[in-house]
């Protein structure tokens, strides 16, 4: 008889939100919970949704065997303040979602029997904080459309890293999923937070209107423009000047 294939070893950790059950947990906050989550404990492809609990809404994941050191070092560096940035503000992120949701949540390692991540959320206190909300424009590179409610969840990449928050109404969704894995600037209301070393960082933004961008590298922009340049003659500084008309006194 042929030897079956073995379902991979996993461990279990467990996110537990005190402020909702799964009944009444919206959708699209859901979203914003996992989005975040996903950044703190990173290796994307290794880590599952696999259940969502009652009583509490307590999400369980699934790590794979080989991903749980990367993951629970991760977590740890997170923990001390000294993980990376991204993380770092996906942290933060979360404890702002919770002080708006009037909660607080923790994540569980079973294997260890400990908190890995405690989240005050609406116990934590944020004085150097100040929130600016304001009509302002996103770019970056469009990596995913999706979700069911009626705001849906867009993810960005720019510079390296991920703008969460954005979100669009079903028909502007519809056509940002045709520029998917494309550059795009998006034009919306959004609130930005602002710490007191000066840092900005974007908290949520709605979407009214979106543009797709040139995908061209800057390094080829930059020469098209000398070739331009090359090709003027120096009749066109005697043509500028009459555009211009004469200066005056």
């Amino acid at each position: 008889m042929a030897d079956q294939k073995k379902k991979p070893r996993r461990s279990e950790w467990r996110f537990a939100i005190d402020a909702f059950t799964p009944d009444t947990l919206p959708m699209a906050r859901l979203a914003d919970y996992l989005t975040q989550l996903a950044q703190i404990l990173g290796e994307t492809q290794s880590v599952h949704l696999v259940q969502i609990e009652r009583g509490s809404t307590v999400l369980v994941h699934e790590i794979e065997e080989e991903a749980v050191p990367s993951v629970a070092s991760r977590v740890t560096a997170v923990r001390e303040g000294r993980g990376p940035r991204y993380a770092s503000e996906a942290f933060r992120r979360i404890n702002r979602l919770l002080a708006e949701d009037d909660a607080r949540a923790q994540l569980h390692d079973d294997r260890s029997g400990s908190h890995a991540l405690i989240f005050p959320g609406s116990l934590g206190s944020q004085p150097d904080r100040v929130a600016v909300k304001q009509t302002g424009t996103v770019s970056g590179v469009l990596v995913r459309v999706g979700g069911v409610g009626r705001k849906v969840p867009v993810l960005l990449i720019s510079d390296g890293e991920q703008t969460a928050g954005c979100h669009a109404d079903r028909p502007t969704a519809k056509k940002l999923g045709e520029h998917l894995f494309e550059p795009v600037r998006l034009f919306g209301d959004g609130q930005w937070n602002r710490a007191t070393n000066g840092t900005w960082e974007l908290n949520r933004f709605n979407i009214d209107r979106f543009e797709a961008l040139d995908p061209a590298p800057l390094s080829q922009v930059l020469d098209g423009l000398r070739q331009v340049a090359a090709a003027w003659d120096d009749g066109i500084h005697l043509d500028l000047h009459a555009i211009r008309g004469p200066e005056e006194p």
